[in-house]
Parts: structure tokens; C-alpha cells; sequence
């Protein structure tokens, strides 16, 4: 029984590694919209943080104001051209990093529910031949008393003490007994 439990374990690890290469040596790409999400988050993220830098206050500056009374920023245009003289490396090495960035933050999430339903639940609870389904009825039914007995039995260590407290149990009773007569 040892060796199918193992068998099939190790299907599953298998399933887990099979999963790893596919993602390490395999071509990167993805369907999931998330990764398009993600880019564009990740870009408005950076011009936001940009601008954030350059932005004014507009009541100080005489610009403008706010009709609440709260301070509103604004952004000259001129600042805004500025804004992007990072050269055609800079911004195409920006481009690169923030691609890997977003595809392996899809791909982690892709790649850990994929283990978690192919290799674990699948090979292991709920597939067509799981180790569980080895502990069927009839297979606990055509086991002997000493299989039993060491899969689900005791440990000596137990049998003895229990024993031990037997006996104690049984002075005591014999202790009770006499003292009552």
C-alpha cells in the first residue's frame, strides 16, 4: 500500500514540476486582460507621481481657487513638456521593466492556482485516482488485526500506561472496598 500512496504523491509532484518547467524554460505570454490592466495602471502610476511632482498649489500661485475653500494643484503646460526628456533608452528600458514587472505578477498569481488545482487537489483529493481513495471501505474491511493494529493502533508506550492505570484503578477499587467492609 506504501508504494501506490508513494506513486501517487509523487504524480502530483510531477504535475507541480512539469507546471515549473513550463513556466521557467516556456515562452512568456498570457490571454489574461489583467496583464493590460496592470500596464496601464502601472504607467498612470508613474506620469501621476511625475506630475504629482510638479504640480502647484493654485491659490498661492494666483491661479485660480477652489469653490470649497480646499487647495486644488495644477500642472503648467510647460512643465508638462518637460516632463518626459528621459531619451529613447531611458524610456524604452522603463517600457521593458514595467512589462516583466506586470507579466510575472500575472504569471505568479496564474502559476500558484495552477499548482494548487492540478498538482495538489487534483493528483491529491479530487481527481479520478487520489491517495484518499485508497482508504476505501472494502480495502479497511481485507485488512488483518495486526495491519490494523499498526496503522490505527496504539503505541506501546500508551498500552503500557494504560495498563498501569488499570491496575491503579483496580488497587484503588480493592483499597475502597476494604476499607468499606
Amino acid at each position: 500500500m506504501m508504494g501506490e500512496l508513494i506513486k501517487k504523491y509523487h504524480r502530483a509532484i510531477c504535475a507541480a514540476n512539469f507546471l515549473h518547467d513550463i513556466e521557467r524554460a516556456g515562452t512568456p505570454m498570457t490571454l489574461n486582460h489583467y496583464l493590460n490592466e496592470n500596464l496601464q495602471n502601472c504607467w498612470n502610476g508613474r506620469l501621476q507621481k511625475k506630475w504629482e511632482e510638479k504640480a502647484i498649489d493654485a491659490q498661492t500661485s494666483g491661479l485660480g481657487s477652489s469653490t470649497n475653500g480646499a487647495s486644488e494643484k495644477m500642472i503648467r503646460l510647460k512643465d508638462l513638456q518637460r516632463q518626459n526628456n528621459i531619451g529613447t533608452s531611458g524610456h524604452t528600458l522603463q517600457n521593458i521593466h514595467d512589462i516583466l514587472k506586470c507579466y510575472y505578477k500575472v504569471a505568479c498569481r496564474r502559476f500558484v492556482d495552477n499548482v494548487c488545482m492540478q498538482a495538489s487537489d487534483h493528483y491529491l483529493v479530487t481527481g479520478l485516482e487520489p491517495p484518499l481513495r485508497l482508504f476505501d471501505p472494502a480495502w479497511v474491511i481485507g485488512l488483518s488485526n495486526s495491519q490494523l493494529e499498526e496503522i490505527a493502533g496504539e503505541s506501546t508506550t500508551t498500552k503500557r500506561q494504560r495498563l498501569r492505570l488499570r491496575k491503579e484503578v483496580q488497587d484503588l477499587e480493592s483499597g475502597r472496598r476494604a476499607l468499606v467492609e
